[in-house]
């Protein structure tokens, strides 16, 4: 399960990333490109120590995408538009539980 939550931490890392770019280059929103890499990021370096201390980076991988839930929660309820806040809410929520459900695997 370790490698389950590792894989889906780095694809949601990349899926921030991505999606951030994305956002700057399709509505200008500068404020996408900065928290889509910002997040993204910290995604990454969740990944990225889950290799080597996976209780500290899948614990990050919790916080970013229970954070990004909540945001993307309250972006929905206020738009009523499913794309991007509402895929993305569900996303991170998944995110959250896979890699929080690694990090309750045994011998982890």
């Amino acid at each position: 399960m370790l490698q389950v939550g590792q894989i889906c931490l780095l694809l949601y890392s990349v899926l921030l990333l991505v999606g951030g770019v994305a956002g700057f280059l399709k509505g200008k929103s500068k404020v996408s490109l900065i928290s889509g890499i910002g997040s993204g990021i910290l995604a990454l370096v969740g990944y990225w120590l889950s290799t080597t201390h996976p209780p500290l980076g899948l614990g990050i991988g919790i916080g970013v995408g229970l954070s990004l839930t909540v945001v993307f929660l309250i972006r929905f309820r206020k738009t009523g538009q499913f794309m991007p806040a509402g895929l993305l809410c569900g996303l991170s929520l998944i995110a959250a539980v896979i890699s929080g459900l690694a990090l309750l695997q045994p011998g982890t």
